[in-house]
């Protein structure tokens, strides 16, 4: 059976945070955890991640590094950073360079880890029902415009030909 529920990737390089986080929300979000930024970022190359959630301080490249390859790859995934560290100019830095949509203090709270990660999931389903939308626009546009250029061509022939090719595109598109 396959888990059709949106992915949350959390990384951490520490195996006990790891096993924490992914004991903690299993039941309620499909999740996978990984102890270095590098396989996240193949798992975000394999597979769409609605939301990733990483911890700032990792040997080999920072939290910060990570959501800012993420970003440049996968922009519509939604990033969240996560640090055990007093420390605040990182994260406020992810914030404000628009790496990260939200952080969190460790040891965090499941409720507000739930409820970032269920606006994180809400944001990413959005975003991606936006770019459908966008797409199936510019499909009919195109199909307009074949319908237009063989109606000024006096083409009825290539006229019907494009409005079938739209109402294709129109069924496509209803529910």
């Amino acid at each position: 059976m396959t888990d059709d529920r949106p992915l949350v990737v959390y990384v951490d390089d520490e195996f006990s945070n790891r096993l924490i986080f992914e004991q903690g929300f299993k039941s309620r979000f499909r999740i996978e955890v990984f102890g270095t930024a590098q396989e996240a970022l193949t798992r975000l190359d394999e597979t769409p991640v609605a939301v990733l959630i990483t911890d700032q301080r990792m040997p080999g490249m920072s939290g910060t590094e990570l959501l800012r390859r993420a970003r440049e790859r996968h922009p519509h995934t939604q990033r969240v950073i996560i640090t055990a560290y007093e420390d605040p100019i990182p994260m406020l830095d992810a914030l404000n360079d628009g790496l990260a949509a939200r952080y969190l203090v460790k040891p965090w709270a499941r409720e507000e880890v739930e409820s970032v990660v269920n606006g994180c999931i809400e944001m990413w389903r959005l975003y991606t029902e936006r770019g459908a939308l966008q797409s199936r626009l510019a499909e009919i546009e195109k199909s307009m415009a074949a319908v237009k250029a063989a109606i000024d061509r006096g083409s009825l022939a290539d006229a019907r030909v494009a409005l079938e090719q739209l109402e294709k595109v129109r069924d496509s598109s209803r529910p």
